[in-house]
């Protein structure tokens, strides 16, 4: 008994190697196929999962997301629509480029960057 039951655990062990190792080959061609922010030709046909030792197919879902992304304006080109969409790390670098205070929580930093647009407008 001791004995089937490590063999199971052998196998319970192979069996996650193999999909830890079928995640990595995932993430390395989902990682080809988006060079330089432009997503590449996707292949003509995806490779048939492996078939774990139950039998089942062993097939996960994707785990990333591989829709493109929007793409977003340059920050020296924002608009006063753009700038509520942006993350925190891209409204600084935008208050960074203009050489402004890139400190505090979002809504002063949309309200800094939006001060500096309608300036910039209007000079």
């Amino acid at each position: 008994m001791a004995e089937q039951l490590e063999q199971m655990e052998e196998g319970a062990e192979e069996a996650e190697e193999r999909r830890i190792e079928q995640r990595r080959k995932m993430r390395a061609d989902i990682a080809a196929r988006h060079v330089g922010g432009e997503q590449a030709a996707a292949p003509a046909t995806p490779a048939a999962p492996a078939e774990a030792e139950d039998g089942s197919s062993g097939a996960e879902p994707p785990l990333l997301n591989t829709a493109p992304a929007e793409a977003e304006p340059p920050l020296s080109s924002l608009t006063p629509s753009d700038v509520s969409k942006l993350t925190v790390p891209k409204l600084k670098a935008a208050l960074e480029e203009r050489s402004l205070d890139t400190n505090g929580l979002k809504a002063a930093l949309v309200e800094r960057l939006l001060a500096s647009l309608s300036s910039e407008r209007s000079a």
